[in-house]
Protein backbone atom coordinates (compact mmCIF):
# COMPACT_ATOMS: atom_id res chain seq x y z
CA UNK A 1 0.00 0.00 0.00
CA UNK A 2 1.14 3.69 -0.37
CA UNK A 3 2.62 4.92 2.42
CA UNK A 4 -0.24 8.17 2.15
CA UNK A 5 -2.98 5.40 2.44
CA UNK A 6 -1.19 3.49 5.39
CA UNK A 7 -1.34 6.66 7.30
CA UNK A 8 -4.72 7.12 6.54
CA UNK A 9 -5.41 3.44 7.84
CA UNK A 10 -3.51 4.53 10.90
CA UNK A 11 -5.19 7.91 11.33
CA UNK A 12 -8.52 5.64 12.49
CA UNK A 13 -7.15 4.72 15.28
CA UNK A 14 -6.67 8.16 16.61
CA UNK A 15 -4.32 11.48 15.92
CA UNK A 16 -1.43 10.80 18.23
CA UNK A 17 0.79 7.38 18.74
CA UNK A 18 -0.01 6.76 22.15
CA UNK A 19 -3.80 7.43 21.49
CA UNK A 20 -3.55 4.56 18.19
CA UNK A 21 -1.76 2.00 20.66
CA UNK A 22 -4.12 2.46 23.33
CA UNK A 23 -7.35 2.13 21.09
CA UNK A 24 -5.57 -0.99 19.08
CA UNK A 25 -5.06 -2.54 22.35
CA UNK A 26 -8.36 -1.75 23.76
CA UNK A 27 -10.19 -3.34 20.63
CA UNK A 28 -8.38 -6.26 20.90
CA UNK A 29 -9.03 -7.11 24.05
CA UNK A 30 -12.61 -6.12 23.91
CA UNK A 31 -12.81 -8.93 20.86
CA UNK A 32 -10.82 -11.46 22.41
CA UNK A 33 -13.36 -11.65 25.36
CA UNK A 34 -16.09 -11.48 22.80
CA UNK A 35 -14.71 -14.32 20.70
CA UNK A 36 -14.33 -16.31 24.52
CA UNK A 37 -18.25 -15.54 25.14
CA UNK A 38 -17.27 -13.26 28.29
CA UNK A 39 -19.95 -11.55 27.43
CA UNK A 40 -19.85 -9.30 30.63
CA UNK A 41 -16.22 -8.56 30.43
CA UNK A 42 -16.17 -7.84 26.69
CA UNK A 43 -19.25 -5.66 27.73
CA UNK A 44 -16.84 -3.36 30.12
CA UNK A 45 -13.53 -3.39 27.83
CA UNK A 46 -15.72 -2.43 24.70
CA UNK A 47 -16.71 0.48 26.50
CA UNK A 48 -13.03 1.74 27.30
CA UNK A 49 -12.31 0.91 23.30
CA UNK A 50 -15.28 3.68 22.95
CA UNK A 51 -14.13 6.00 25.28
CA UNK A 52 -10.26 5.73 23.35
CA UNK A 53 -11.00 4.99 20.32
CA UNK A 54 -12.25 7.66 17.17
CA UNK A 55 -15.99 7.28 16.61
CA UNK A 56 -15.40 6.01 13.48
CA UNK A 57 -12.59 3.08 14.00
CA UNK A 58 -14.68 0.42 13.10
CA UNK A 59 -17.63 -0.39 11.73
CA UNK A 60 -17.62 -3.52 14.34
CA UNK A 61 -17.00 -1.55 17.30
CA UNK A 62 -21.02 -0.50 17.04
CA UNK A 63 -22.50 -3.98 15.68
CA UNK A 64 -20.39 -5.78 18.71
CA UNK A 65 -21.93 -2.67 20.55
CA UNK A 66 -25.12 -3.97 19.91
CA UNK A 67 -24.51 -7.48 20.84
CA UNK A 68 -22.80 -7.13 24.19
CA UNK A 69 -26.00 -4.24 25.07
CA UNK A 70 -28.12 -6.81 24.24
CA UNK A 71 -26.55 -9.87 26.73
CA UNK A 72 -25.98 -6.78 29.21
CA UNK A 73 -29.61 -6.21 28.99
CA UNK A 74 -30.65 -9.99 29.36
CA UNK A 75 -28.66 -9.75 33.06
CA UNK A 76 -30.76 -6.35 33.85
CA UNK A 77 -34.10 -7.84 32.76
CA UNK A 78 -32.62 -11.22 35.36
CA UNK A 79 -31.92 -8.95 38.19
CA UNK A 80 -35.33 -6.65 37.98
CA UNK A 81 -32.70 -3.44 37.51
CA UNK A 82 -35.37 -1.31 35.25
CA UNK A 83 -32.97 1.43 35.74
CA UNK A 84 -30.09 -0.10 34.15
CA UNK A 85 -32.60 -1.67 31.46
CA UNK A 86 -33.42 1.65 30.70
CA UNK A 87 -29.83 2.88 30.11
CA UNK A 88 -28.88 -0.09 28.28
CA UNK A 89 -31.60 0.01 26.02
CA UNK A 90 -31.01 4.45 25.08
CA UNK A 91 -27.35 3.14 24.36
CA UNK A 92 -28.71 0.17 22.50
CA UNK A 93 -30.72 3.05 19.89
CA UNK A 94 -27.39 5.26 20.25
CA UNK A 95 -25.10 2.26 18.50
CA UNK A 96 -27.29 1.83 16.14
CA UNK A 97 -27.76 5.69 15.44
CA UNK A 98 -23.98 5.50 15.31
CA UNK A 99 -23.68 2.89 13.01
CA UNK A 100 -25.82 4.24 10.29
CA UNK A 101 -24.37 8.28 10.67
CA UNK A 102 -20.76 6.67 10.50
CA UNK A 103 -21.64 3.46 7.92
CA UNK A 104 -24.24 4.40 5.63
CA UNK A 105 -22.84 2.66 2.94
CA UNK A 106 -19.79 -0.45 2.53
CA UNK A 107 -18.23 -2.18 -0.12
CA UNK A 108 -20.52 -5.27 0.49
CA UNK A 109 -23.61 -3.10 1.49
CA UNK A 110 -24.26 -0.38 -0.45
CA UNK A 111 -27.35 0.61 1.17
CA UNK A 112 -25.95 -0.65 4.82
CA UNK A 113 -27.94 2.35 6.44
CA UNK A 114 -30.85 0.34 5.25
CA UNK A 115 -29.70 -2.56 7.26
CA UNK A 116 -29.20 -1.32 9.85
CA UNK A 117 -32.40 0.05 10.06
CA UNK A 118 -34.10 -2.57 9.78
CA UNK A 119 -31.96 -3.90 12.67
CA UNK A 120 -32.96 -0.60 14.92
CA UNK A 121 -36.32 -1.03 14.36
CA UNK A 122 -36.09 -4.80 15.32
CA UNK A 123 -34.97 -3.75 18.55
CA UNK A 124 -37.19 -0.56 19.33
CA UNK A 125 -40.48 -2.22 18.65
CA UNK A 126 -39.21 -4.90 21.54
CA UNK A 127 -37.98 -2.53 23.46
CA UNK A 128 -40.71 0.61 22.75
CA UNK A 129 -43.60 -1.91 22.74
CA UNK A 130 -46.19 0.96 23.24
CA UNK A 131 -44.57 3.36 20.80
CA UNK A 132 -45.62 1.05 17.37
CA UNK A 133 -46.02 4.05 15.44
CA UNK A 134 -42.44 4.81 15.52
CA UNK A 135 -41.37 1.44 15.19
CA UNK A 136 -43.41 1.24 12.06
CA UNK A 137 -41.98 3.78 9.79
CA UNK A 138 -38.56 2.63 10.74
CA UNK A 139 -39.50 -0.23 9.32
CA UNK A 140 -40.89 1.25 5.78
CA UNK A 141 -38.53 3.24 5.33
CA UNK A 142 -36.52 0.05 5.65
CA UNK A 143 -38.79 -2.12 3.50
CA UNK A 144 -38.88 1.07 0.66
CA UNK A 145 -35.30 0.88 0.80
CA UNK A 146 -34.32 -2.39 0.37
CA UNK A 147 -37.39 -3.79 -0.91
CA UNK A 148 -36.48 -7.69 -1.62
CA UNK A 149 -33.64 -8.03 0.21
CA UNK A 150 -35.57 -6.71 3.15
CA UNK A 151 -34.59 -9.55 5.88
CA UNK A 152 -37.73 -11.68 6.60
CA UNK A 153 -37.61 -9.72 10.25
CA UNK A 154 -38.66 -6.29 9.03
CA UNK A 155 -41.49 -7.86 6.28
CA UNK A 156 -43.00 -9.32 9.47
CA UNK A 157 -42.41 -6.78 11.61
CA UNK A 158 -43.57 -4.18 9.29
CA UNK A 159 -46.57 -6.05 8.99
CA UNK A 160 -47.13 -7.01 12.69
CA UNK A 161 -46.42 -2.74 14.09
CA UNK A 162 -48.75 -1.77 11.20
CA UNK A 163 -51.38 -3.38 12.81
CA UNK A 164 -51.01 -2.24 16.15
CA UNK A 165 -50.41 1.24 14.51
CA UNK A 166 -53.48 1.28 12.98
CA UNK A 167 -55.56 0.23 16.60
CA UNK A 168 -53.74 3.06 17.84
CA UNK A 169 -54.80 5.36 15.22
CA UNK A 170 -58.25 4.17 15.29
CA UNK A 171 -58.53 4.97 18.98
CA UNK A 172 -57.92 8.45 18.17
CA UNK A 173 -59.03 8.90 14.36
CA UNK A 174 -61.34 6.82 12.61
CA UNK A 175 -60.87 8.21 9.07
CA UNK A 176 -57.05 7.95 9.89
CA UNK A 177 -57.85 4.65 11.23
CA UNK A 178 -59.65 3.46 8.14
CA UNK A 179 -56.55 5.24 5.96
CA UNK A 180 -54.00 3.03 7.93
CA UNK A 181 -56.23 0.23 6.81
CA UNK A 182 -56.37 0.47 3.89
CA UNK A 183 -52.58 1.21 3.57
CA UNK A 184 -51.87 -1.92 4.96
CA UNK A 185 -54.22 -3.77 2.64
CA UNK A 186 -52.67 -3.03 -0.27
CA UNK A 187 -49.27 -3.62 1.25
CA UNK A 188 -50.25 -7.05 1.89
CA UNK A 189 -49.13 -8.06 -1.67
CA UNK A 190 -46.02 -5.64 -1.32
CA UNK A 191 -44.52 -7.79 1.09
CA UNK A 192 -45.72 -11.24 0.25
CA UNK A 193 -44.24 -10.32 -3.35
CA UNK A 194 -40.38 -9.05 -1.85
CA UNK A 195 -40.35 -12.22 0.12
CA UNK A 196 -41.03 -14.30 -2.77
CA UNK A 197 -38.01 -12.16 -4.45
CA UNK A 198 -36.21 -12.62 -1.25
CA UNK A 199 -36.86 -16.44 -0.99
CA UNK A 200 -35.75 -16.78 -5.04
CA UNK A 201 -32.86 -15.13 -4.02
CA UNK A 202 -31.87 -17.60 -0.82
CA UNK A 203 -31.67 -20.61 -3.52
CA UNK A 204 -29.94 -23.43 -1.60
CA UNK A 205 -30.22 -21.63 1.94
CA UNK A 206 -32.93 -23.21 3.63
CA UNK A 207 -32.73 -21.60 7.40
CA UNK A 208 -33.10 -18.07 5.31
CA UNK A 209 -35.94 -19.86 2.86
CA UNK A 210 -37.43 -21.08 6.50
CA UNK A 211 -37.53 -17.51 7.79
CA UNK A 212 -39.38 -16.07 4.90
CA UNK A 213 -41.38 -18.35 4.98
CA UNK A 214 -42.73 -17.61 8.44
CA UNK A 215 -42.48 -14.38 7.69
CA UNK A 216 -45.49 -14.97 4.87
CA UNK A 217 -47.24 -16.81 7.52
CA UNK A 218 -46.79 -14.59 9.75
CA UNK A 219 -48.10 -11.66 7.50
CA UNK A 220 -50.73 -13.30 6.37
CA UNK A 221 -52.17 -14.08 9.60
CA UNK A 222 -52.00 -10.58 10.70
CA UNK A 223 -53.84 -9.64 7.46
CA UNK A 224 -56.40 -12.52 7.44
CA UNK A 225 -57.22 -10.50 10.91
CA UNK A 226 -58.42 -7.22 8.71
CA UNK A 227 -59.14 -8.92 5.85
CA UNK A 228 -62.85 -8.36 5.90
CA UNK A 229 -65.05 -7.93 2.64
CA UNK A 230 -67.83 -5.34 3.92
CA UNK A 231 -64.71 -3.22 4.90
CA UNK A 232 -62.17 -4.05 2.33
CA UNK A 233 -64.25 -3.10 -1.00
CA UNK A 234 -65.64 0.40 0.26
CA UNK A 235 -61.85 0.98 1.38
CA UNK A 236 -60.20 -0.14 -1.38
CA UNK A 237 -62.10 1.24 -4.26
CA UNK A 238 -61.74 4.55 -2.81
CA UNK A 239 -57.83 3.78 -2.91
CA UNK A 240 -58.00 2.86 -6.45
CA UNK A 241 -60.10 5.76 -7.15
CA UNK A 242 -57.65 8.21 -5.20
CA UNK A 243 -54.89 6.44 -7.41
CA UNK A 244 -55.85 4.60 -10.33
CA UNK A 245 -52.21 3.37 -11.30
Amino acid sequence: LPVFTLAQNEDKYGTTDVQRTLCKEALSVYKNYKKQKDYAEAYQQWEKACEICPDGVQESLYADGATLLKAELKVAKQAGDDARQALLVDSLMWVYDMRMELFPATKKKPNNRCHVLGRKASDFSNYFKNEPQAAFEMFAECVECLQGSSSATVLSKYYSTGLKTMVAINKENKEAGLEMKARLLTDFLMLMDYADQAIAASAGNEKAITNYESAKTTIRSNFNKMADCEDMIPILTSRIEANPN
